[in-house]
């Protein structure tokens, strides 16, 4: 018997994947008590943002799979990281213009994580380790909401 599951290696990695997708939106929300005021807006919009953010992401992992089907998982994944690293160099701008463009790249990043996580598990799982596998590699949602908690200044 196997102590580890197979394919823990790459889960852990998509794990990880997801939980910076998830710690770049939530480290706005955990942030914008001291940087909203300073962008010129209430920190009250704060849910706004959030859910402007997860309507583009689900807008673009709607159709995303044309993508991964072109480019591939990875570099579907390399792609989201760079729109990520753009989203919140633009929320240093600390305008409001430069927020919506945050919340829109954030949300292009964020969409197409999940799905492309998908055809990278399948090829290390099998039936028996599957929904263990994509639990785990979930989780990376909540580990990246507590880094953001823990990691960004407020």
């Amino acid at each position: 018997m196997q102590l580890f599951p197979a394919g823990l290696g790459v889960t852990l990695a998509m794990m990880f994947t997801m939980a910076v997708g998830s710690s770049a939106i939530l480290a706005v929300a955990v942030s914008a008590p001291d940087s909203f005021p300073d962008i010129g807006v209430s920190d009250s919009y704060v849910g706004l943002f959030t859910g402007f953010v997860y309507f583009v992401s689900m807008f673009f992992g709607s159709f995303c799979t044309r993508f991964i089907a072109r480019y591939g998982p990875i570099r579907v994944l390399q792609i989201s990281a760079i729109a990520s690293t753009l989203g919140l160099s633009f929320f240093t701008l600390a305008t409001p213009t430069a927020t919506v463009l945050c919340a829109i790249l954030l949300g292009i990043a964020y969409g197409p994580i999940n799905p492309s996580h998908a055809p990278v598990l399948l090829r290390v799982s099998h039936s028996g380790n599957r929904g263990v596998l994509f639990s785990i590699k979930q989780a990376g949602v909540t580990v990246g909401g507590a880094a953001a908690a823990g990691i960004v200044p407020y």
